[in-house]
């Protein structure tokens, strides 16, 4: 019994132990919503404590260490520029329909979460229709996710997904019946 319970000891004693590591991505996630005239986007923008100075750099452009409304407004509309929402072979726009920060504090935690929620027109009624999504948005330090949810509308209908690896292009095929 005591060679078990040596053994057992000396083992655990070789074990490392598990150190949390820091974040060092900028994860973006957009979650679609289908309607059948509009398409909402609720992206979701998390810095990873390791990126965070990169991330802030370009929210914080007086250098206050604090985020003001223009800046939030200033950086959404930056991160919708480098969003391209193309319908059909067509580009359309989202407008910001809402704009949420956490405090400062939390985003250098990797723990704070920019949302943002868009809306993208949609002028087809009806039909098959073809999104194609692609985000390229701090694109050197991000990892990317992309998904839709099931459309609560029993005329419209999901026929496929596809992603590109880094998942910063997503390609949606839906239906919409009459």
């Amino acid at each position: 019994m005591r060679r078990f319970a040596a053994a057992v000891l000396f083992a655990l004693t070789l074990q490392t132990p598990a150190f949390a590591h820091e974040v060092d991505e900028y994860v973006q996630a957009a979650l679609i919503s289908l309607e059948r005239d509009h398409l909402d986007v609720r992206l979701r923008l998390v810095a990873g404590a390791d990126v965070f100075s990169q991330v802030f750099a370009r929210i914080d452009t007086n250098r206050d260490g604090s985020v003001s409304e223009a800046e939030k407004q200033a950086y959404a509309h930056a991160v919708v520029r480098d969003l391209a929402f193309n319908l059909n072979g067509q580009r359309m726009a989202a407008g910001i329909v809402s704009i949420t920060f956490p405090p400062v504090d939390l985003m250098k935690e990797g723990l704070g979460e920019i949302e943002l929620a868009l809306r993208v027109p949609v002028s087809k009624p009806g039909g098959h229709q073809k999104l194609v999504l692609e985000n390229r948005h701090q694109r050197a330090i991000s990892a990317y996710l992309m998904n839709c949810v099931k459309p609560r509308d029993a005329s419209l209908r999901i026929v496929s997904q596809r992603r590109s690896a880094d998942q910063s292009r997503y390609e949606l095929d839906y239906d919409i019946t009459t």
